[in-house]
């Protein structure tokens, strides 16, 4: 899991959106054969604030996404899922 985050590091461009960051991780964990292939919160606040994002701006453009019906979330054991519809 280290290594996708690591990966994500460097290879994300600056200023992306929410959905093109939880797009993204889920390509990448499809190309590495990882599943599930949905996206953490931890996932996405992480590359968010690489990216020169608040936490609150990332959680004010997940709720919106949420209620545009956007992206599904759910719980895990211990985190919340993020999936695109």
């Amino acid at each position: 899991m280290l290594l996708i985050l690591l990966f994500f590091c460097i290879f994300i461009a600056n200023n992306m959106t929410v959905i093109e960051i939880i797009n993204q991780i889920k390509l990448e964990k499809t190309a590495n054969h990882i599943y599930p292939d949905h996206s953490l919160f931890y996932e996405v606040i992480k590359i968010g604030m690489e990216n020169n994002m608040s936490k609150s701006q990332i959680r004010a453009e997940l709720n919106n996404l949420y209620f545009e019906h956007k992206i599904k979330v759910g719980r895990t054991i211990n985190d919340k899922y993020i999936k695109l519809i």
